[in-house]
């Protein structure tokens, strides 16, 4: 992967990174652990968290500020080879890691506003975005 992939903005929020997941899934199911050490789903066995941006390996939803909108970006990335990483990876060494191993990809990039009216638990409100490869 070059260096000067546009999708690299810094500095970055990381909610959620999961990775080894196997060549033959074709997506994530429903029932993925919050916590990386409850095991995984059988269709994606062997599959790992990374380290998100509070330096803990689990998924953290999307909570802006209200009435702030906010970009997510999501990736995925096909690779050439099963590389054998350890859990806990952080989007920079992950990145490192699958450098001149990437044969495919996709990204979306919705954007989200919290209303006033929201809660504060995780929002459940529409997310807009598109998958582009």
């Amino acid at each position: 992967m070059p260096g000067s992939r546009s999708w690299k903005p810094t500095p970055v929020w990381v909610h959620w990174i999961i990775y080894n997941i196997p060549g033959n899934a074709t997506g994530l199911p429903e029932g993925i652990p919050f916590e990386s050490t409850d095991p995984m789903p059988r269709e994606i066995t062997g599959a790992t968290h990374g380290n998100n941006g509070w330096g803990l390996s689990m998924y953290r939803g999307p909570a802006p500020p209200r009435n702030s909108v906010h970009h997510y970006h999501f990736a995925v990335f096909a690779l050439n080879t099963e590389l054998d990483l350890p859990p806990g990876l952080t989007r920079n060494e992950l990145l490192e890691a699958i450098d001149g191993h990437v044969i495919g990809e996709g990204h979306m990039m919705p954007i989200y506003e919290r209303q006033p009216a929201d809660q504060d638990t995780i929002p459940n409100n529409s997310i807009h975005g598109s998958w582009n490869d």
